[in-house]
């Protein structure tokens, strides 16, 4: 309870608000796995208390085959989304640099709504070596220089 310009004000810590009071269940694991409320709380919120659980062991670290071989699907992917966006772009950038005007529509009528995909092939194979190799050997060389010189904080890393 704290005086502000003359006057008493109520402590919110003494005399919790009904919303507070029903967030304020504590919920328990039987040892069947189901759920329950604390008996001495009551409240229509439930909340899983910390300490119900151990946390589950660590999965053990990927294969190197499988981290360069994620790294390449997952550059692939990311160039298919890609892809229909950047064929605008150098569309419309080409189409400035000779003076006309550029129209999405008139693109898709003229050649129809595939030609986003145009040159996809070529891009799809760059990104599987391009980002297999660069996110496959930062996962690599990271792992390397965490043997060498332990685990590194930002500060660390930033001197």
């Amino acid at each position: 309870a704290g005086i502000r310009n003359g006057r008493k004000r109520k402590s919110h810590q003494t005399e919790p608000s009904s919303a507070r009071a029903r967030l304020d269940i504590v919920l328990s694991s039987s040892p069947r796995g189901d759920w329950h409320a604390h008996p001495q709380l009551a409240g229509p919120f439930p909340t899983m208390s910390s300490s119900t659980a151990p946390s589950p062991p660590s999965p053990p670290p990927l294969s190197k085959p499988v981290v360069f071989a994620t790294s390449g699907l997952g550059g692939v992917l990311g160039w298919a989304i890609v892809h229909p966006a950047n064929t605008v772009a150098v569309r419309m950038n080409l189409a400035s640099m000779q003076g006309k005007q550029f129209s999405f529509s008139a693109m898709i009528k003229e050649n129809g709504i595939k030609s986003l995909y145009d040159g996809l092939s070529a891009g799809l194979w760059r990104q599987v070596f391009y980002a297999t190799s660069r996110f496959g050997l930062f996962e690599t060389c990271r792992d390397q220089l965490h043997e060498i010189r332990g685990k590194t904080d930002f500060a660390g890393r930033v001197v």
